[in-house]
């Protein structure tokens, strides 16, 4: 079977990775508690599925991702106010929201500086930023399965790592040079369940750790993997990676 790797797909991405907003996404949207008079920006959108669920409290919301592919999906599907950009440079005007909010985005953004100052720039005076991302340690079992799959056909994959795992004490020292005043930060694990298993999430989420790899190989290596991986994926595709 030959696999054709497709960047952010957002029909694959809700198949493989539906998870992300309907089960990971939804504690953060408690603690965003939006008012209907908020003006929020929602950084990292993706396919616009938390997105919609904001506007349908009443408040304004803009969304932006970096994936055209999938603002047009949040426009058309959702009929939000969606725009392709880059996270780590903002264009909005200053002091444009009163929350920023953002899920499972800020770890593919390596430039955390640039992040925090195009959020706090355009924050509005005593505005807030309620933020979900992958911390230190996020499936370190995968990515050291895959970098040893990859050096048995002679490819480096450590160069191919598109995350950025920072600690707690990492991002406190980065809000706080940007500055933020922390007021709750806590580290904690999941355990997903991948509807693909680990061939089905790698397609979605590590395609490029596989461009040097022929076409009719990907998917035996990306299998390669999976079997790897055995150990801390149990049958039922429960993950502790």
């Amino acid at each position: 079977m030959v696999v054709e790797l497709n960047a952010w797909d957002p029909v694959q991405y809700n198949h493989a990775a539906g998870f992300v907003a309907r089960e990971f996404g939804q504690s953060l949207l408690e603690l965003l508690r939006p008012q209907s008079s908020d003006v929020i920006l929602d950084l990292g959108c993706g396919d616009g599925v938390l997105t919609a669920q904001i506007a349908a409290t009443g408040a304004s919301v803009v969304g932006v991702d970096s994936s055209a592919a999938m603002v047009s999906h949040a426009r058309e599907h959702f009929g939000l106010d969606a725009h392709v950009m880059d996270g780590q440079a903002l264009t909005f005007p200053n002091d444009e929201f009163d929350i920023v909010f953002s899920n499972a985005a800020l770890h593919w953004m390596p430039d955390a500086d640039g992040i925090l100052s195009g959020v706090a720039a355009t924050l509005k005076p005593g505005g807030r930023f309620v933020v979900e991302c992958g911390g230190f340690g996020n499936i370190a079992s995968i990515v050291t399965a895959v970098v040893a799959v990859l050096a048995r056909h002679g490819i480096d994959g450590r160069p191919k790592i598109p995350w950025t795992f920072r600690t707690t004490r990492e991002w406190e020292e980065h809000l706080t040079k940007a500055g933020f005043r922390v007021k709750s930060m806590v580290s904690y694990s999941r355990q997903p369940v991948l509807p693909n298993g680990i061939v089905g999430w790698l397609k979605t989420f590590g395609g490029n750790f596989f461009d040097d790899v022929p076409l009719d190989m990907r998917d035996s290596v990306m299998h390669e993997v999976q079997d790897l991986l055995k150990w801390v994926c149990t049958h039922n595709n429960v993950c502790s990676c």
